[in-house]
């Protein structure tokens, strides 16, 4: 086998990866934040998908997910979060040390297992669990008008 790079870094880096400064079950709030965003994405890419069926009358499953058409299908059904919350959540990229977007953090974690975004994570989760928790609210808002339920409060 030939040698290319530098072998010691290269193990340094993937050693790195079993840390446990990552590792799921020492760190809950890692676990909390990524619970709460997968529900993020996940509702998102149902709304864009019903707004692709309704403005589009397309019926595909396919749906590339972008802040610029959550925000349009956050318009288009008249969700209650504003537009720059939805960017603030949504927003992909390599982003701003300490302005990260939960999205851009989550993928810093799933990708790389970034230990600066882990410890920005840990650091702002509060702000960001309430940013998360305002656009499922909204969401959940949305159904209770579809199915005629109580809505909630933030």
């Amino acid at each position: 086998m030939e040698k290319k790079g530098n072998p010691k870094r290269r193990v340094h880096v993937l050693e790195e990866v079993f840390a446990s400064t990552y590792n799921l079950t020492k760190n809950p709030f890692i676990v909390r934040f990524l619970e709460t965003y997968i529900d993020c994405e996940t509702t998102a890419h149902k709304i864009v998908r019903f707004y692709k069926h309704d403005k589009y009358q397309r019926t595909d499953a396919s749906v590339i997910l972008n802040v610029r058409k959550i925000v349009a299908a956050a318009r288009y059904f008249h969700l209650a979060i504003d537009e720059s919350r939805i960017r603030a959540l949504f927003t992909g990229g390599k982003g701003i040390r300490g302005k990260k977007t939960p999205r851009q953090l989550r993928n810093g974690y799933l990708h790389e297992k970034s230990a600066p975004d882990v410890k920005e994570m840990q650091r702002r989760l509060d702000s960001l669990h309430d940013l998360m928790q305002e656009w499922l609210t909204a969401v959940k808002n949305f159904v209770a008008d579809l199915s005629g339920r109580k809505k909630m409060t933030s």
